[in-house]
């Protein structure tokens, strides 16, 4: 039996994402009967517009730069599957699903999903072992280090114990005001039978934009939680930290785990951290060769990136981050 990657939890209705689409068409047809045969060749045609794109370069141009919009607008789907459309763009791209271009739209449901077991600190253990691998250093609860000159070819950088001299240097922080997140302890039996491991979740079909994640640890997972229970973290990108964040989040959840309340074990938040590195005016960034919502900034005429530390777009994220590897290469 096949394990989901995600799955979407909307007001009524609960969808699971496998890497094998036919699998989440069979989900799709469960949940929207009346509109399967739309859905079907919505999904159809996207493969084959994706296959165009592999084809030739002239078409995967022009995909990239045709918005979602007037290709979504033809199917006259229902306003809960266009939701459900939605609420994955918002969560892998920071964008409405009519706000991507279509080659994005493609990326989002024609691609098969990659699942990591152990989430983001399995996948930051993966990149530092590389990072450490091939000479590179880490160093903890350390200053921010100044920035000293900036060069096309060069960055120097003021640390705690002299200066560092790069080819390039990539500040990886968080630049705007960040959302909550929620850190539960659950005993096993209190999950939904066929919750998966990774779940987006909207209470509202009214409000797209106030989703909320749910990751839970693995049933093996004791460095997570004791044998018998679960670890549980809730992130809402639409809650600022506040008085009264906490009792918000739990009202969220509750509408997916019912009993929550009675039966959690602890619930805390994630303490408030200033991660802002304030540069000087002297340092404009610019997009970075963007296609779409730019993420990686560039300082002009220098070798000094911005990469914001932004959860809410991963796919963006990860398209950054590989051409800042392209650049520095």
């Amino acid at each position: 039996m096949l394990s989901p990657c995600y799955q979407v939890a909307l007001p009524d209705r609960r969808i699971s994402i496998f890497i094998d689409s036919q699998e989440t068409l069979e989900e799709l047809r469960r949940e929207f009967p009346r509109e399967i045969d739309g859905i079907v060749r919505f999904y159809r045609d996207l493969r084959r517009t994706s296959e165009r794109m592999a084809r030739s370069r002239l078409f995967s141009a022009y995909y990239q730069g045709r918005s979602a919009d007037g290709y979504l607008g033809s199917y006259g789907f229902s306003p809960e599957f266009s939701v459900f459309l939605d609420i994955q763009a918002r969560r892998f791209f920071s964008l409405p699903v009519r706000a991507l271009s279509v080659a994005s739209l493609i990326s989002l449901l024609d691609s098969a999903p990659l699942a990591l077991h152990g989430g983001l600190t399995a996948f930051a253990g993966q990149m530092l072992d590389v990072f450490l691998r091939n000479g590179g250093e880490a160093r903890y609860r350390t200053p921010w280090p100044r920035i000293a000159s900036v060069q096309k070819r060069s960055v120097v950088l003021q640390v705690q114990d002299g200066t560092v001299d790069a080819e390039a240097v990539l500040f990886n922080t968080r630049q705007t005001p960040e959302g909550s997140d929620l850190f539960l302890g659950v005993r096993e039996e209190l999950l939904p039978v066929g919750m998966s491991r990774e779940v987006l979740c909207l209470p509202d079909y009214s409000n797209p934009d106030r989703y909320f994640t749910l990751s839970v640890s693995g049933p093996s997972d004791e460095t997570s939680a004791p044998k018998g229970m679960r670890a549980l973290v809730g992130s809402f990108p639409a809650i600022s930290p506040g008085a009264g964040t906490k009792e918000r989040c739990l009202d969220h959840i509750s509408s997916l785990i019912p009993f929550l309340r009675e039966q959690m074990l602890f619930a805390d938040e994630r303490p408030l951290q200033n991660r802002e590195y304030v540069f000087s005016r002297e340092t404009a960034f610019r997009p970075f060769r963007s296609q779409g919502k730019p993420l990686l900034l560039q300082k002009a005429g220098g070798s000094l990136y911005l990469l914001p530390d932004a959860g809410g777009a991963p796919a963006d994220t990860a398209r950054a981050a590989t051409a800042f590897a392209a650049r520095v290469e």
